[in-house]
């Protein structure tokens, strides 16, 4: 299973997501479009992830990819899941079915996940808003749906 962050602005949200997703036994980030690249050189994890991440990028599989389709291209019938609100078709988050082929993406902060991407995706997931406010930070989100999928054993590591 990926976890895939697509155009996240945030080095901070970024280090974070990868300290929650390796804390709840995932081990694969795909980092999509100028999530967590350094500006100077594409292909390098910007410095200050790994001060949020703490220890967590060390027993990661990062990897980066310009778009999408580079990494859809890159994995063997991929089941795209998209999380992202206000979506016309969306299911609730209350069970997400994953396999090991699943890839869950979250979009950037401000724009959320790329159209284009969303008419790739299997399925779309929201999470129920209670409140008033109409959205949460992407971290906080990516720990919620994790935690609903995350691995079931304490994983070998890498």
């Amino acid at each position: 299973m990926i976890i895939a962050l697509e155009n996240l602005r945030s080095l901070y949200n970024v280090g974070a997501i990868m300290r929650t997703a390796e804390f709840l036994g995932f081990k694969h980030i795909a980092l999509v479009g100028y999530s967590g690249v350094d500006p100077r050189d594409t292909e390098l994890l910007h410095h200050r992830i790994r001060k949020t991440s703490l220890t967590a990028i060390e027993n990661l599989l990062i990897e980066h990819v310009r778009n999408i389709d580079e990494l859809l291209e890159k994995y063997p019938e991929p089941e795209l899941i998209c999380i992202e609100n206000n979506v016309v078709g969306s299911k609730t988050l209350s069970y997400i079915e994953v396999s090991d082929k699943s890839i869950i993406l979250f979009g950037n902060e401000k724009d959320g996940v790329e159209k284009s991407t969303l008419a790739k995706a299997n399925s779309i997931y929201e999470i129920p808003r209670i409140g008033k406010h109409s959205s949460l930070n992407v971290e906080a989100c990516a720990a919620v749906v994790l935690y609903q999928v995350r691995p079931l054993k304490r994983s070998d590591p890498i």
